[in-house]
C-alpha cells in the first residue's frame, strides 16, 4: 500500500512539473567547471529567509564563484576523461529563484565519505551512539536537534537543502557497496537522466546494515530520495520537487550495564559484555514531499555585442577580428514586476518502540501495562509558503542595488501519542529579508515571527550580515538575535513509560533567547592545479550569549533552566597541498560561563594526513595516509533508547582519547577502491603483561557517549564506479 502512495505522489509531481519544451539555443549563462567546493556552513547564516538572496549573489570575477542561470547544451564530444563535465548539479536552497553555483561530481578517490560520513574531516564534530549509523550528538550545542523524531540521525538525514539536483547531457549512474570483517555493509546507488532538455530526474538510495559486536547492537537503515527538476529555456520558470523516504530499524540495548567491567576487561568477545536492554527496537519511518516553484515576471532582453579581439596569423602576426558576445542588456527599462514563488511540502514521522521485557528494564515510568511496552509516536507537519521578490534580472551585467524579498509561511502541525493523547495546531510566519550592495560590499538583513496561539507563538529570529568578496578571500561580520520555544517534545508527550504536559504549567513565555556575534574569514591563500599546490582556511569566531535553556534532566523529565550563558566558539579549517603532501584539519575551541546551560568540550580536532601519488604513466592514482580524531573530556548527555531522546547526566564523562584511522584508496578510470582500518590504535588497548621485570598495563577507555563504547578496531573495504554514459 506504501509503495502504491508512494508511486501516486511521484506522478502527481511528474504532471505539475511537466513542460514541453524546444531544444535550447545557446544562452549566455556561464557554467562553473570545479569539480568541488567548501563543505563549510557557517551557524550564523542558517536563517531560512535568506537563502534566496545569499544564493544569488553579485557575480565575481572568479570562474569558481560564477552563478549559471541554465546549462549550455551547445558542445563537442567529450572523451571519456571529460565526460564528468557533463554531469552538472547543484543545492536548491528552499526560497531560491535563482540556480545557485553548479559543481561537478567529485572524482576524488577518498573512500572517507563512503565509511562513515560523520567522520569526514569538514563535516560538524558528531559523538556517536555506537557506531556506524547510530543515533548521534553534536558538539556544538546550537546545532542540535534533539526532541525531533529523527533529529537523533542529522548527519546523515537529507532535507530539501542539502539534497542534490542534477542537469546532465548523458544519463550519470554511482554505485558503491562496502563492507566489513565485522559483517558492516553499506550500498550506495544514485542515478540522473534527462527525460527532455531541462527536465531531469534523479534517484538516491543508500543502505546501512550492521550486525555490531555488542549484544543487540543491529541495524538496518534505508535513505531513499527522489528528485526532479526544470526550467524553461529563458530561466523565467523553473519548479523542483522530490520525494525523501526514510526507513530505521534498530535494535537497542540501553548501553553497557557497568563501565568499570568494560573498563577493565581483556576480552576481545564484546557480545558477552552485560547491556541494559535485551528485547528492545526502535523503528522511525519518515517521508517528505516538498516542490518549489517559481515565476519571473519580468522578460530577459538580450542582445548582441560586438568587440574588437586580435587573433594570431599563421607567421605569427595579429589581425583584428570580430567576436560577438550573447549578453543581457544593461538596466532594463521594463517594469520590474518581480519573481512570484510557492513552495509546498508535507512531513510525516513515525517512531515505534517495542520491548518485550520491560520488567528486566529499570525505566522508573510505568503508567499503563508492565508486559510488553509497545509506544507509537506520530507527528505531521505541512507548510505552504509564498514569496516575492524584486531580484529579476538574472545574469544582466546590471545588477540591482538593493534587492527585496518576503512572503508569508502557513504551518499546520499535529502530533499522536500511541492514541492516547493528540494536539493539533496552526501558525503563519511572515517573513522579509533585504541585500544593500555597497561598493564592493554587501549587507544583508533577515527578519521572521511566527505567529500562533501555541507555545511557538511569538518565535521570532533576526540577522544582519555584512560582507566584503575579494578575487581570493572573503569577510563577514553579522549578528543574531532569536527568541525560541522548546520542540514540541517538551511540552506534551504520552507513552507508556513517561508522561507530561508542561504546556498549561510553563505557558508561552518559557523561551530561549539567544543573541549571537560572528567574524568569519575565507581565504584562498594560493591554487595552482599544474603543480598541485593549494592552501585553503576559513576561520569563524562566534560569541553567544543565551538565556533560558530546554532538556530532559537526570530523571528524565522535560526541565526549564532560567539560567544565563556565554558561549565563546573559535572553529578553523583548513586544506593544504603541495605536490603528493596533503593535510586537511578541522578545530574547534569552546567555553562556556554555565555548564547547566551549555555543556560542551573545550577542545576537538579531526585531521587527515595523507599522501596522493599516481604510479604506471598516471595510469593508476594512490591516496595513503591516516585521519586522527580527538575531544577533551566532558560531561555528554546521555541517550535513552525508550524516548528516543538525549539527556542531562552527572556521572561519567567521555574524551580524552585519540581515535585513528589508516586508510588507503585507489583509482582506476572511474573506480575507486578503498581499504580502511578504523581505530587500529585499539590494537594495543587492552595490554597486560611484564617483560623483562617491567609491568606495562592498558585498560578499554574508548566511551563515545555514556554507556555507550566505541567501535573496536574494525577494517573496511568497498568498490565505487561512476558510470558517465
Amino acid at each position: 500500500m506504501l509503495k502504491k502512495k508512494c508511486f501516486l505522489l511521484l506522478l502527481i509531481i511528474f504532471s505539475a512539473s511537466i513542460v514541453y519544451a524546444q531544444k535550447p539555443t545557446l544562452s549566455g549563462a556561464t557554467i562553473s567547471r570545479s569539480g568541488s567546493s567548501s563543505t563549510s556552513s557557517q551557524k550564523s547564516t542558517s536563517s531560512s529567509s535568506s537563502n534566496s538572496l545569499s544564493s544569488s549573489s553579485d557575480t565575481t570575477t572568479s570562474t569558481s564563484n560564477q552563478v549559471a542561470q541554465g546549462i549550455d547544451y551547445s558542445h563537442k564530444e567529450e572523451d571519456e576523461r571529460d565526460q564528468v563535465g557533463a554531469i552538472f548539479l547543484y543545492r536548491m536552497p528552499a526560497t531560491s529563484v535563482k540556480i545557485p553555483k553548479v559543481e561537478n561530481p567529485s572524482m576524488e578517490p577518498s573512500g572517507m565519505a563512503y565509511s562513515d560520513c560523520l567522520e569526514n574531516v569538514f563535516a560538524p564534530f558528531y559523538l556517536s551512539a555506537g557506531g556506524l549509523g547510530r543515533p548521534h550528538l553534536q558538539l556544538d550545542p546550537l546545532s542540535n536537534l534533539n526532541g525531533t523524531l529523527l533529529g537523533l540521525q542529522q548527519g546523515y538525514m537529507r532535507d530539501q537543502e542539502n539534497l542534490k539536483y542534477y542537469q546532465v547531457r548523458r544519463p550519470y549512474t554511482s554505485l558503491a557497496f562496502g563492507g566489513s570483517l565485522n559483517t558492516d555493509n553499506q550500498f550506495h546507488g544514485t542515478h540522473s537522466q534527462n527525460i527532455m532538455p531541462r527536465w531531469n530526474m534523479a534517484i538516491n538510495y543508500d543502505l546501512y546494515v550492521r550486525e555490531g559486536v555488542y549484544t543487540r547492537s543491529a541495524l538496518k537503515n534505508h535513505y531513499l530520495d527522489y528528485s526532479t527538476n526544470y526550467y524553461s529555456r529563458d530561466n523565467r520558470y523553473q519548479v523542483q520537487g522530490g520525494v525523501i523516504y526514510t526507513r530505521l530499524n534498530q535494535n537497542e540495548n540501553g548501553g553497557i550495564e557497568s563501565e568499570d567491567y568494560f573498563y577493565s576487561t581483556t576480552s576481545s568477545t564484546r557480545a558477552g559484555v552485560p547491556v541494559k536492554l535485551y528485547a528492545a527496537d526502535n523503528q522511525w519511518r519518515q517521508i517528505e514531499l516538498f516542490a518549489h516553484q517559481s515565476y519571473n515576471t519580468v522578460r530577459q532582453v538580450t542582445e548582441i555585442i560586438p568587440r574588437s579581439v586580435m587573433l594570431p596569423e599563421a607567421d605569427s602576426t595579429m589581425s583584428d577580428s570580430v567576436a560577438y558576445d550573447t549578453l543581457y542588456a544593461a538596466k532594463p527599462k521594463m517594469l520590474n514586476t518581480g519573481v512570484f514563488g510557492l513552495n509546498v511540502n508535507y512531513q510525516r514521522s513515525k517512531r515505534n518502540y517495542y520491548d518485550t521485557d520491560p520488567m528486566a528494564d529499570d525505566y522508573d515510568h510505568f503508567f499503563i501495562t508492565d508486559s510488553v511496552i509497545y509506544d507509537s509516536t506520530i507527528s505531521h507537519h505541512f507548510s505552504t509558503r509564498l514569496f516575492w521578490t524584486n531580484d529579476a534580472y538574472l545574469d544582466s551585467i546590471w545588477h540591482n542595488p538593493l534587492k527585496i524579498y518576503g512572503g508569508v509561511q502557513y504551518h499546520l502541525r499535529s502530533f499522536n501519542y500511541s492514541s492516547l493523547d493528540s494536539s493539533l495546531w496552526s501558525g503563519i510566519e511572515p517573513f522579509a529579508s533585504a541585500q544593500i550592495k555597497l561598493g564592493l560590499s554587501l549587507l544583508r538583513l533577515d527578519v521572521s515571527k511566527m505567529i500562533a496561539n501555541h507555545p511557538e507563538g511569538g518565535d521570532q529570529r533576526m540577522e544582519a550580515v555584512w560582507t566584503r568578496r575579494f578575487k581570493s578571500s572573503s569577510y563577514s561580520a553579522g549578528g543574531n538575535y532569536s527568541l525560541m520555544s522548546a520542540p514540541w517534545f517538551y511540552y506534551q508527550y504520552a507513552s507508556n513509560n513517561f508522561q507530561w504536559n508542561n504546556e498549561s504549567a510553563w505557558g508561552h513565555q518559557e523561551k530561549v533567547d539567544r543573541r549571537m556575534l560572528f567574524i568569519t574569514m575565507e581565504k584562498d591563500w594560493f591554487h595552482n592545479d599544474t603543480l598541485r599546490q593549494k592552501m585553503w582556511t576559513e576561520a569563524q569566531i562566534t560569541t553567544t550569549f543565551q538565556q533560558g535553556a530546554f532538556y530532559l534532566d537526570s530523571s528524565l523529565n522535560p526541565h526549564y533552566n532560567v539560567g544565563t550563558a556565554y558561549l565563546g566558539q573559535f572553529e578553523l579549517k583548513t586544506d593544504l597541498q603541495l605536490g603528493w603532501f596533503n593535510y586537511q584539519g578541522h578545530f574547534l575551541l569552546q567555553h562556556s560561563t554555565n555548564k547547566e546551560v551549555f555543556r560542551v568540550p573545550t577542545f576537538a580536532t579531526k585531521n587527515s594526513l595523507f599522501a596522493d601519488i599516481t604510479l604506471f604513466n598516471k595510469a593508476l592514482r594512490v591516496q595513503t595516509g591516516f585521519d586522527v580524531r580527538y575531544h577533551t573530556r566532558y560531561l555528554a548527555d546521555a541517550y535513552n533508547p525508550a524516548l528516543a531522546a538525549f539527556y542531562r547526566q552527572d556521572d561519567i564523562e567521555v574524551g580524552n582519547y585519540l581515535w585513528a584511522d589508516y586508510f588507503l584508496t585507489l583509482k582506476v578510470r572511474q573506480a575507486n577502491i578503498y581499504l580502511r582500518v578504523s581505530h587500529f590504535n585499539a590494537l594495543w588497548e587492552n595490554i597486560d603483561f611484564t617483560m623483562m621485570g617491567h609491568h606495562f598495563s592498558n585498560t578499554t577507555n574508548y566511551m563515545t557517549l555514556p554507556h555507550m563504547p566505541g567501535s573496536d578496531m574494525a577494517i573496511y573495504f568497498g568498490v565505487i564506479w561512476q558510470f558517465f554514459d
